[in-house]
């Protein structure tokens, strides 16, 4: 066999795990011509296996379809699809057959010796992606892929995420890492995760297997769980809803004088109690159907069965019964079922199912079948406990409210993160803790508008957010709104505040809700404006304040605040009729929207549900504090969450000269505030700023990390000075990169394809450095983003040519001016995606009013 492979990967697969195994199927990223170095040749000429191969380079693709018989794509894979992108194509190498052998998607952020000496001098041409799982689907790549080959050039790994690994399984894996240990551990990382385990190291290449471990899972409590207590209230329901007099009963002892089947069951059912077999039959499969009526899938536990596990359950019921109501509620894993009367408890089906498979954990809820005796053969046996009432759905049940109970109960297992994670504790605060509170809150101020005549329920933020959901739910007829509101605006209210509280506030029709308070803040705005103050109803009282006339409460010193978490960042001011919020800092954002899915999906969860009408918050409040694994207090949250500072505050703390104080004192940062307010609640804000350096220190990167804190924001900072280098921070998503702005190919190579939502020029202040960055970055600017140009009011001594100030004077007036470092069609493009153009005055004292009247210029990209 004439193998073709560069480091002999095909002639191991072939030799050492095929086994000659002839017509399967195989998967070539990174084909190249199809027969240099490549890893599937011989599969396909030598052994009949079909496959796909795949190939972005243009020119390569064409010889790539005249080698191969198999499908032959010309695609550039990534872990997302539609995203346009450069391909790399060095211009030599250290191939033999040729200089365009390689291709890699541009991304100067990728660093790997190994891929970058071939990369030294390059062209690129444009490529739009596609992940694996699409490109598999519009070809009917089978599920089980027997070899697979993975060579781009270190974008390997981000062709995996794009993978579907629920769908498709691959018995075979080979795929680069280049010789680098971060990219070696982060791939081994992500498979492992997906089940794979490494096969061997074969120099800059890595390859990996299936892992034949499986898991087993009992059923029942386990992957199923009842809505009523015990087991044997099925034959209650049946007794009542076929209706079979003393069914229960009967049912009781035909099981205990049969083998324990169900078949054995209902023969000894018509044997003892002379019923003939037809009505046997219909109430057989009326106790199946009751099973799927009174059943669910516990999604926390079937989350962790994958394809190629088995069940194995102590059931009368037989394998085709509880396959058949694990369908009915949506069971679709492909997984084998092994049920007896008493096999896991008698422990004689653990050797059987040894002989049969490789167990990495069974998982069940009796501690005896499915702990001890698998762990007596060896298994490790782990107990589950979730489907237990808990002590919260205990208190309603104690208090008469049984059916409400069972529907907590059932929300709970529906949680989607898996168990003991945060995620999973964050979803678990809401349904045990805050969901019942704010529901039985609903019911209380439902009494007091109709008690007082009212229609419109006012909820303060940010402490109403999630209470916004929960009572239009329940009551949907009345007009329930979020006020904007923080204690920072009440104390220094604009005249656009007052207005806005005039137009939302009626003191005839209206209640104020808070989370916990006493409406201290807002006491005197609602007098100045009222005359009097205004009806609030706060959930939980702040007794430290004295009470008021139209201020009640349902329980005292008791603050659910920390449930309550809002996406958006505290109220700060207005801008016309817009709301100014400062950026999240004072917890996860994740969090927050945890919290706020969460109660979302359950009232979706309630909509078609009875509504049962529970007031007894007080009591439930004041018992679940001490009946719970932990006090009513947030998972994770910083105790100090209402102080943010402005970011002028910010600037003046750390001596940042785009603040009141430092430098020039030219307070930008009161603009900034103004300008950010778009971006405050994007998941990711990518910020590039032009020389942010101030001495020995980068004064602009504190001030962005602070503002925005490190989970929001991607920082590039470029200066000229070296010593800034040490402020790179990749795990925090930080880049300093050194250069000469003057230079348009060197901020291009810094910058790379990375595209930004806000760029900031502070450099060196200069015509010249100012205009070839805004040609050079303004193409990375997203569309809706802010290019702000700083301090135009100076330029250095030996600045020359045609201003920045005057060039963006001109194309604010719509005439397009070019300059000698913007040509004419440089400028037209520039143009012609500007939205708008605006300039604001410098409020530093060392200056004249004339003199900064238009220091600071933002362009807003369409």
């Amino acid at each position: 066999m004439d193998y073709k492979s560069q480091i002999g990967q095909d002639k191991y697969f072939i030799e050492n795990i095929n086994n000659s195994r002839t017509g399967l199927y195989f998967v070539d990223i990174g084909a190249n011509d199809g027969i240099s170095f490549s890893n599937t040749y011989c599969l396909e000429k030598y052994l009949n296996w079909n496959g796909l191969c795949v190939e972005a380079n243009d020119e390569i693709f064409n010889i790539l379809i005249n080698n191969r018989n198999c499908v032959c794509l010309n695609e550039c894979i990534y872990n997302e699809s539609g995203i346009e992108v450069e391909l790399e194509i060095p211009l030599a190498n250290e191939i033999p057959e040729g200089n365009n052998m390689l291709s890699r998607i541009k991304n100067d952020n990728i660093k790997n010796s190994h891929f970058d000496r071939q990369f030294e001098q390059t062209k690129t041409i444009k490529k739009v992606t596609k992940t694996l799982t699409e490109i598999f689907e519009q070809n009917n790549v089978p599920n089980i892929i027997n070899y697979m080959s993975i060579d781009i050039e270190g974008y390997d790994l981000f062709a995996l995420k794009g993978l579907d690994f629920d769908k498709y399984s691959i018995e075979f894996l080979t795929i680069e890492h280049g010789g680098s240990t971060k990219f070696f551990n982060e791939i081994k990382e992500f498979l492992s995760q997906k089940g794979y385990i490494l096969h061997r190291i074969n120099k800059w290449d890595a390859e990996f297997t299936k892992d034949k471990t499986i898991n087993s899972f009992d059923v029942f409590d386990t992957i199923l769980c009842r809505t009523v207590v015990n087991p044997t209230d099925i034959f209650s329901i049946v007794e009542n809803t076929f209706p079979f007099p003393n069914f229960y009963n009967m049912r009781c002892q035909a099981q205990c004088h049969s083998n324990g089947t169900f078949d054995s069951i209902y023969e000894k059912f018509g044997e003892l109690y002379n019923i003939d077999k037809d009505t046997c039959k219909l109430l057989k499969e009326f106790e199946i159907q009751t099973e799927i009526s009174n059943s669910y899938l516990l999604v926390t536990n079937y989350n962790r069965v994958k394809n190629g596990d088995i069940l194995v359950s102590d059931m009368y019921l037989s394998e085709n019964d509880i396959m058949r109501i694990l369908r009915a509620h949506g069971f679709s894993k492909n997984v084998k079922l092994f049920a007896s009367p008493a096999g896991k408890s008698n422990g004689y089906i653990w050797p059987q199912l040894k002989s049969l498979y490789s167990i990495g954990i069974h998982l069940g809820d009796n501690n005896h079948s499915d702990v001890i005796s698998p762990s007596i053969h060896n298994i490790k046996g782990e107990l589950t406990t979730i489907h237990k009432i808990n002590q919260t759905e205990q208190f309603f049940i104690d208090n008469g409210y049984k059916e409400f109970a069972f529907i907590l109960r059932k929300f709970r297992h529906m949680n989607p993160y898996n168990i003991g994670s945060h995620e999973y504790e964050l979803y678990n605060d809401q349904i045990c803790y805050n969901i019942p509170a704010l529901y039985m809150m609903s019911h209380i101020l439902n009494d007091m508008m109709i008690t007082e005549g009212r229609d419109r329920l006012l909820l303060l933020t940010r402490d109403g957010c999630l209470m916004k959901h929960i009572f239009p739910t329940l009551y949907p007829t009345y007009k329930c709104l979020e006020l904007q509101s923080s204690r920072k605006i009440h104390h220094n209210p604009t005249p656009e505040y007052k207005e806005y509280i005039k137009s939302m506030y009626d003191p005839d029709k209206a209640i104020l809700f808070d989370i916990y308070g006493s409406f201290s803040s807002g006491r005197k705005l609602y007098l100045e404006l009222f005359g009097k103050y205004p009806r609030v109803h706060v959930l939980g009282y702040h007794y430290i304040e004295s009470s008021f006339e139209g201020l009640t409460w349902t329980v005292k010193g008791i603050s659910l605040e920390g449930y309550n978490i809002d996406t958006t960042g505290s109220l700060f001011g207005m801008n016309g009729t817009n709301f100014m919020r400062y950026p999240l800092l004072e917890y996860s954002v994740k969090d927050a929207q945890i919290y706020k899915d969460t109660v979302i999906a359950f009232c979706d969860f309630i909509n078609d549900k009875h509504i049962y009408k529970i007031t007894i918050l007080d009591k439930f409040l004041n018992t679940v504090k001490y009946i719970n694994h932990k006090k009513i207090n947030p998972y994770n949250i910083n105790n100090n969450i209402w102080q943010h500072p402005s970011l002028t505050d910010i600037a003046n703390n750390i001596n940042c000269d785009k603040g009141s104080k430092a430098g020039c004192g030219h307070t930008y940062t009161d603009y900034y505030e103004l300008l950010l307010q778009k971006f405050i609640n994007n998941k990711k804000v990518n910020l590039l700023e032009f020389g942010a350096g101030r001495y020995i220190d980068l004064p602009s990167l504190t001030l962005w990390r602070k503002y925005f804190s490190n989970n929001l924001l991607n920082i590039d900072i470029f200066d000229k000075h070296t010593k800034y280098l040490k402020y790179t921070d990749t795990s925090n998503n930080v880049y300093v990169y050194i250069g000469d702005q003057t230079s348009g190919d060197c901020i291009n190579t810094c910058t790379g394809n990375k595209h930004y939502d806000i760029v900031i020029d502070d450099g060196p202040h200069c015509s010249k450095s100012q205009q070839i960055a805004l040609k050079s970055v303004w193409s990375h600017l997203n569309h809706g983003g802010i290019y702000c140009i700083e301090s135009l009011h100076w330029q250095p001594l030996n600045s020359i040519g045609y201003t920045t100030q005057n060039l963006l004077r001109d194309w604010k007036d719509n005439v397009v001016t070019t300059t000698e470092y913007i040509n004419t069609e440089e400028a037209n493009i520039i143009v012609s995606t500007i939205d708008k153009i605006e300039f604001y005055p410098s409020k530093s004292r060392k200056y004249s009013e004339e003199i900064v009247k238009n220091a600071f210029c933002v362009l807003y990209k369409k």
